[in-house]
């Protein structure tokens, strides 16, 4: 029986939460999206995902990181994704550090996405067997 994973895409720029959210559907995957960071942590409340992509810079008093160290703490094995307009060293460095698989630059790649979620889902399905 095939597992149907699915995905939290957290994106305060609601044309590329949608955007984001369309290829993944695409490719088949069950999306479900959210405005902030505090919305975001609400949602992985109810349900772990398969992947979080988190925005880095969102409104409402929790950013990215914030968010994906309140999943980390709800969920230590989540895969989280950093997404941002505004890569620096710094935030990627943090981002790394707390726990983030991958730190992605917008705008972002459809193909790429497809690979990295592909290859993440790979592992999560191994885990699982």
């Amino acid at each position: 029986m095939k597992m149907q994973w699915e995905i939290l895409v957290a994106d305060d720029e609601e044309v590329m939460c949608e955007s984001l959210a369309a290829w993944l559907r695409e490719d088949g995957y069950l999306v479900e999206t959210a405005s902030s960071g505090r919305e975001a942590v609400a949602k992985a409340r109810e349900k772990d995902y398969a992947i979080y992509f988190l925005d880095l810079k969102m409104p409402g008093g929790m950013d990215g990181i914030e968010a994906m160290m309140e999943i980390r703490r709800l969920h230590p094995d989540a895969s989280i994704i950093i997404i941002t307009a505004y890569a620096t060293v710094d935030t990627a460095i943090t981002a790394m550090k707390e726990g983030a698989q991958e730190y992605i630059v917008k705008p972002c790649n459809p193909e790429e996405i497809s690979l990295l979620v592909r290859r993440i889902i790979k592992v999560k399905n191994l885990q699982r067997e």
